[in-house]
């Protein structure tokens, strides 16, 4: 009982700091949107992420193919073709790995770090939750996922049963 009301009091002592915290994070979040309008905010901080994430071809550790993998994983995971260009530069065993990929994988794909990634593809390393780039089990992935979903009664054979009649 003492230790359970030495953890409470632990929590409640606490509090003060985590709520603080809380506080200093949403008056944070405020001040930025009031001390600016919203388009001289997002037109500010949008060149500098995209100059980030995207750094000039021929710069160390930029790999043209994986960013026109998470591109081609992009537009299809937000339902749209992916530009013609993008799907030429990739090879055929890739092209039908993200063909086959559902939307939860898709995500994975886009969120991706470049480097797992690549790894990923080359298959020398594996990301968790996501298809391995193989033919034959890109086959067997798509073939799994056309198959019909057997009901309860199918799978646990009700009626077939003298017990129940």
């Amino acid at each position: 009982m003492r230790s359970l009301i030495a953890k409470i009091a632990a929590v409640l002592k606490s509090m003060p700091r985590m709520v603080w915290e809380h506080v200093c994070v949403a008056g944070a979040l405020v001040w930025r949107l009031i001390a600016k309008p919203a388009e001289q905010a997002y037109a500010e901080d949008l060149p500098a992420v995209h100059e980030a994430e995207t750094p000039p071809p021929g710069a160390g550790g930029y790999d043209l193919e994986m960013a026109n993998v998470r591109t081609v994983a992009a537009h299809l995971r937000s339902g749209f073709t992916p530009p013609t260009s993008m799907c030429a530069e990739l090879d055929e065993r890739t092209a039908k790995w993200l063909a086959a990929l559902p939307m939860p994988m898709l995500d994975i794909v886009v969120k991706a770090d470049q480097d797992a990634l690549r790894e990923h593809v080359r298959g020398r390393k594996s990301i968790r939750g996501l298809l391995i780039v193989d033919e034959a089990t890109v086959a067997e992935y798509g073939r799994r996922a056309q198959a019909p979903v057997p009901s309860n009664d199918e799978k646990l054979n009700w009626g077939s049963s003298s017990r129940f009649a």
